[in-house]
């Protein structure tokens, strides 16, 4: 099992690195595609906020308000809003496996404590009891 804390939380932390780990150089591959990724989707959105400049009223019928916004700000603020309430509602749902991991926790830090005072009890002990050696010739 690994011991990197990095990839504590995955489910197979030996796997973590999803079979790069062991190639040369295989972290700055996934590195790299990850940042060329990022500049494709940024050039997209960029792309997609100069070619809809148009401005649209967006109005919520039983307020007398109206507000006009170019209609990229419009459609990036609500991708913004679902991924934020998305991201809301996955860590609410998460709230059992939070609270599993903090029981299991405490109760492997409370075997850890009953294992060193086992072990403090059982040290004097321990010399006592050990066999002598006996060499044969």
């Amino acid at each position: 099992m690994s011991t990197n804390p990095k990839f504590a939380w995955s489910l197979f932390p030996d796997q973590a690195n999803f079979g790069f780990g062991t190639l040369a150089g295989g972290g700055c591959v996934i590195r790299a595609a990850f940042w060329v990724f990022i500049i494709i989707v940024a050039l997209a959105l960029a792309l997609f906020a100069v070619s809809n400049r148009e401005s649209v009223s967006l109005a919520l019928w039983p307020l007398p308000f109206v507000v006009d916004l170019p209609l990229y700000l419009l459609v990036l603020a609500t991708l913004v809003f679902g991924f934020i309430f998305g991201e809301f509602a996955s860590w609410i749902a998460a709230r059992h496996w939070r609270r599993e991991v903090r029981r299991r926790g405490r109760r492997i830090a409370s075997l850890e404590r009953e294992l060193s005072a086992t072990q403090a009890q059982l040290a004097p002990l321990a010399g006592d009891a050990s066999p002598s050696v006996v060499r044969r010739q």
